[in-house]
C-alpha cells in the first residue's frame, strides 16, 4: 500500500489570555480563510527563523496590540487536518487587567472556560480547552 504523502506542517504560536475572572480571551476567524468564523485562540504561523516565543510577541502586538509579557510555555499540540498538520506552540498568561484592542476587524470575545465546550472552535484547539477545564477545575 503506497504511503500517503507528507502533509504540509504548520507551526503556530497561540496565547491562551486568561484575565482577573478567569475568563480567557478568545478571537473570531476571518470568513476567507481554513474554518472561517470559527473561534479561536489568538496567534499565528511562525515564520522563517522565528522562534515561538517571537512569533507569539509579534502576532499578538499585530492582532491585539498587546504584549504578552508573562508567557508561560504550557503545551505543544500536533494536529493533522486532511489538507495539513499543524503544531501549535501554546503559551498561557494570567494578567489581572489585560488591555486588549482589536486591530484586525475580526470579532473578540472573553469567554468563561465551562463555555468553550458549546463554542465552534478549530479540531485542533481541543486539547488546549480539555487542559483548560482540567484547570478550571483545579482552581475552583
Amino acid at each position: 500500500m503506497p504511503r500517503q504523502a507528507e502533509l504540509k506542517l504548520i507551526d503556530v504560536a497561540v496565547l491562551v489570555l486568561l484575565n482577573h475572572q478567569n475568563r480567557v480571551l478568545l478571537t473570531q476567524r476571518r470568513d476567507d480563510v481554513h474554518l472561517p468564523n470559527y473561534w479561536e485562540f489568538p496567534g499565528g504561523k511562525l515564520e522563517a527563523g522565528e522562534t515561538p516565543q517571537q512569533a507569539l510577541i509579534r502576532e499578538i502586538e499585530e492582532e491585539l496590540a498587546y504584549r504578552p509579557t508573562q508567557t508561560q510555555t504550557w503545551q505543544i499540540i500536533a494536529y493533522d487536518y486532511p489538507e495539513f498538520s499543524v503544531r501549535l506552540h501554546i503559551f498561557k498568561e494570567q494578567s489581572d487587567n489585560p488591555q486588549v484592542h482589536n486591530n484586525e476587524q475580526q470579532a473578540m470575545q472573553w469567554y468563561a472556560i465551562k463555555e468553550l465546550a458549546a463554542l465552534q472552535l478549530p479540531p485542533a484547539n481541543q486539547g488546549i480547552v480539555d487542559a483548560l477545564m482540567q484547570y478550571s477545575d483545579q482552581t475552583q
